[in-house]
């Protein structure tokens, strides 16, 4: 049986905590994103898609290794770090 995982990723605007990004039309990596509330500036696109991407990569580490632990656990062919 195969397990399903949801991974969320929000933005929070450090000024108001809207958790909605404004971005121009077509964005690039050097597009300027803001929070659609208060219109706060929250950094670069591309900065903030690597730091969501980087999120999203720790937590399927994090599932996987829970899954192969409790797979294999006791396993002398399976060592898990």
């Amino acid at each position: 049986m195969t397990e399903s995982t949801t991974i969320s990723v929000k933005f929070e605007c450090k000024k108001c905590g809207g958790q909605r990004l404004s971005l121009p039309d077509d964005p690039t990596d050097d597009s300027i994103a803001s929070c659609a509330g208060c219109g706060n500036e929250l950094g670069r696109w591309g900065d903030l898609r690597e730091a969501a991407k980087e999120k999203v990569r720790d937590e399927v580490r994090k599932s996987l290794k829970k899954m192969v632990k409790d797979r294999f656990n006791g396993s002398r062919y399976v060592k898990v770090k």
